[in-house]
Order: C-alpha cells, then sequence, then structure tokens
C-alpha cells in the first residue's frame, strides 16, 4: 500500500507528531507501506517558512534532511499528467498546493493522508 502526505501531514509528522491520526501515526512507522511527498508540499513549507507564516523545530534545510532520514518518503515528482488533470478540476478548493496534491493521488492513484475533509469533494481516496 501507498499514501501521498498532505503537507499538514508531512510537517506534523516531525514537529508536531500528536496532532497526527493514529491511521497516519501507523502509516509513518510501517515500513511495509510506501509513503511519497510531492514537490509542491516541499514548495509550499518553504513559502510559508520565508514569509514567515510558519515556523519550523529546525531550519528549513535541516529540518527537511531529518524528515528524510526520518520518514524514508519518496518524492511523487509532478508530471505534465498532473499539471493537466488540475486544468480540468472543479474550484472545491482553491489552494493551488492543495489542487496539485488531489491531482498526483487522482493520475497516481495513490490514497492521500489528510485531514482535509474538502478534498473529498474530488472523489480522491482520503485516509485520516
Amino acid at each position: 500500500m501507498s499514501f501521498l502526505l498532505d503537507t499538514h501531514v508531512l510537517i506534523w509528522a516531525l514537529d508536531e507528531p500528536a496532532k497526527l491520526s493514529a491511521r497516519a501515526s501507523q502509516v509513518l512507522q510501517d515500513p511495509a507501506i510506501d509513503v511519497f511527498v510531492s514537490p509542491a508540499s516541499i514548495w509550499e513549507i518553504a513559502l510559508k517558512v520565508s514569509i514567515n507564516k510558519l515556523r519550523l523545530s529546525q531550519p528549513f534545510g535541516d529540518w527537511l534532511k531529518t524528515t528524510f532520514i526520518d520518514f524514508r518518503p519518496e518524492l511523487l515528482h509532478i508530471l505534465p499528467e498532473h499539471v493537466e488533470y488540475v486544468a480540468r478540476m472543479p474550484f472545491h478548493h482553491r489552494d493551488p498546493f492543495d489542487r496539485m496534491l488531489v491531482a498526483q493521488s487522482a493520475v497516481s492513484q495513490i490514497p492521500l493522508l489528510s485531514c482535509d475533509a474538502q478534498l473529498s469533494a474530488y472523489g480522491v481516496q482520503l485516509f485520516w
């Protein structure tokens, strides 16, 4: 089984694990489950850090290295098919980063690990 992590799950995994659901914690701890991260999430985190909207437990570069060491996620690269899917999506959710995660989840057929119930309007598999 595989999961694509929503940005908040990625942040909470390292900085606020108590906010994770029991299922999310199990996913992150199970070596048999493939965990994917979108470059869109990394970009969103970097952007929020740069405008002081988000504080991480470590400087961004160190935080990113620790995240990849501790949770061993694979990058789910943004492909032209993902971008094309975004162009066809209705505006149930206006956040461009979340829309990309939905597109990647739908096109790549990887469930999205997220507590954002609004994303279910797109018909992707959400787990929390």
